[in-house]
């Protein structure tokens, strides 16, 4: 992996099972204000979902806190995982979309007899973007990105 800063880098595991939604978004502005963060990782919205037990609550838990973090001028960097590859980011009936200014999607695709890892741009808010899909690889100096990729599918 990357080689960070430990005083860099604040990571914190959160059981999917344990999950308070009120807990937790007091636990991130804390970590915010104490630690003066610029950029945020959750990783996996699915853990939220799972939480809130509803669409309402969900919708209303991401917007509440998507919308401090954005006024707050915080990067945030949402991760979610799919069973296809969208055209919008939708877990249940709650358009995470919309609440996004970028929308990156990694997907493992069939391509000349060989399961690759490609990425592509599904959004980039204003912003005229490369929209092809593209081999990448995870080195020890980060991600690497390559060439385009013929896709014969999507895994």
């Amino acid at each position: 992996g990357l080689d960070l800063p430990e005083d860099k880098v604040y990571y914190e595991f959160i059981s999917p099972v344990e999950v308070d939604l009120e807990y937790e978004a007091y636990k991130i502005f804390q970590m915010l204000e104490e630690k003066n963060i610029s950029r945020l990782v959750l990783d996996s919205l699915n853990s939220f979902y799972l939480a809130a037990h509803n669409d309402r609550l969900y919708r209303d838990f991401l917007w509440g806190l998507l919308n401090i973090l954005r006024k707050r001028g915080i990067t945030t960097y949402l991760a979610l995982e799919t069973e296809n590859l969208p055209r919008e980011v939708v877990f249940s009936d709650v358009n995470i979309s919309i609440l996004s200014d970028a929308i990156i999607t990694m997907a493992y695709v069939y391509s000349d007899s060989e399961i690759k890892r490609a990425l592509t741009i599904l959004k980039a808010r204003g912003q005229n973007h490369d929209k092809t899909f593209r081999e990448f690889e995870i080195t020890p100096k980060g991600i690497k990105i390559g060439n385009p990729v013929k896709i014969s599918s999507i895994l």
